[in-house]
């Protein structure tokens, strides 16, 4: 016997991210036709949380989903708390005690990066006083920009929304980055949280996801290469992805690159030390590779 099963139901209450990439978009709208043809319920919103990184045509795009098919989006953004110390104790633990968040609109909305660097001003105090360490910015190893950016501002969000209760974070990533998905379950499981991953469990691919948008009367407007996928989404600078991806954008468009470039330079670091600093980067804009090796996985960052 052969069950048909509805992926796109997801369990509330929780939320669907929105990223702002053909991905994320995908997935919305799969959740509201195929999920909830009566309309999304109240205790499941969509939440893009933004940085200030992301490219101009991400927030045009976000908007474009919110007038074309009528769902709100809220948008949301990391925000020290006003008051709060940068230290505060849990147990005999010591934390950043001053994680917040506010909710913004589009017209509000940053497009500069700050709240990208108000985490790493955050994150500098805490270490200098706690520690006796320097500043450090988001690596391969230590990915706390998406960490607090979006999954834990997102989290807040809900949480004072709605309360204290189990719920689900509904993730866009497909089928044929599905490790990326395990990572994510690996690495941030909670007792109270749980992840949904309806693209992986429908078995849509990227093949899935460009087909649909070929139909739509709008479109995410970052060029697809299809060597390099849509190598613009999300934080353009973004340093997980591959360096070849990094000297194409710092040849189009080297504000996106330049940006990085300014926050090493402030914090005197570098986002990593197996390459080039982004000045560098920015300055020498090489080649671009032949080859299509992965970029870095589990970051909660989605396209």
């Amino acid at each position: 016997m052969r069950f048909n099963v509805n992926h796109f139901h997801v369990p509330t209450p929780g939320y669907v991210t929105c990223s702002g990439g053909r991905t994320s978009g995908y997935q919305l709208r799969k959740v509201m036709t195929r999920g909830f043809p009566r309309g999304l319920p109240d205790d499941l919103p969509v939440v893009f949380a933004n940085t200030g990184l992301e490219e101009p045509e991400t927030y045009e795009f976000l908007e474009a989903i919110h007038d074309t098919w009528g769902v709100e989006i809220v948008w949301l953004e990391y925000e020290r708390r006003a008051g709060a110390p940068a230290v505060a104790r849990r147990g005999k633990q010591f934390v950043i005690g001053c994680h917040g968040y506010r909710v913004v609109t589009p017209k509000t909305a940053d497009r500069a990066g700050r709240p990208f660097r108000e985490l790493l001003l955050a994150k500098q105090e805490f270490r200098k006083t706690v520690k006796q360490l320097p500043a450090v910015l988001p690596n391969p190893a230590q990915r706390f920009c998406s960490g607090e950016l979006k999954a834990r501002t997102m989290e807040r969000y809900f949480l004072d929304r709605f309360g204290d209760v189990r719920y689900t974070a509904v993730v866009g990533i497909r089928a044929d980055e599905a490790n990326r998905a395990r990572n994510m379950e690996h690495n941030s499981a909670t007792l109270d949280r749980r992840f949904a991953f309806p693209l992986v469990d429908a078995g849509t691919t990227e093949e899935d996801v460009l087909a649909f948008w070929k139909h739509q009367p709008f479109d995410l407007k970052l060029p697809h290469d299809p060597a390099m996928g849509t190598y613009l989404g999300n934080c353009g600078g973004c340093f997980l992805k591959r360096k070849a991806k990094l000297d194409r954008i710092a040849r189009e468009r080297p504000e996106s690159i330049r940006r990085f470039a300014d926050l090493e330079e402030e914090f005197g670091q570098t986002f990593r030390n197996d390459r080039p600093a982004y000045g560098k980067i920015l300055a020498g804009a090489l080649g671009v590779c032949d080859t299509d090796e992965d970029d870095e996985e589990a970051c909660a960052c989605t396209d």
